[in-house]
């Protein structure tokens, strides 16, 4: 089952990237006041629910309590998700695919 960390310091960021080698991680840039984000959210977490991925993390990020962290990969919309995978960094920020990720569609 992976498990949903919600993300209110930038320091927690940091460490993920300078782990980013070592360990892979998922990160769901959100904002309070989209509601496509809130729906995306609300997907992760019933994903997380039924997950059997393993140890993956899925940290939300919020645009009202970390807005630098959208900065450091360059997120400019929101939702967007962040997948790292044995240091490659994938952005992903199309609503479809987003939706396609979290229900198992695809």
């Amino acid at each position: 089952m992976s498990n949903i960390i919600h993300v209110k310091k930038e320091s927690v960021i940091n460490n993920l990237l300078r782990n980013k080698k070592k360990a892979d991680f998922r990160i769901l840039f959100h904002s309070i006041w989209s509601e496509d984000s809130q729906k995306i959210v609300k997907l992760a977490n019933e994903w997380a629910e039924k997950s059997t991925e393993g140890d993956t993390p899925v940290h939300t990020v919020s645009s009202w309590d970390v807005p630098h962290g959208f900065v450091i990969f360059r997120v400019t919309k929101t939702p967007a998700l962040v997948t790292c995978v044995k240091g490659k960094i994938r952005v992903m920020d199309y609503f479809p695919h987003m939706y396609d990720f979290f229900t198992g569609t695809r």
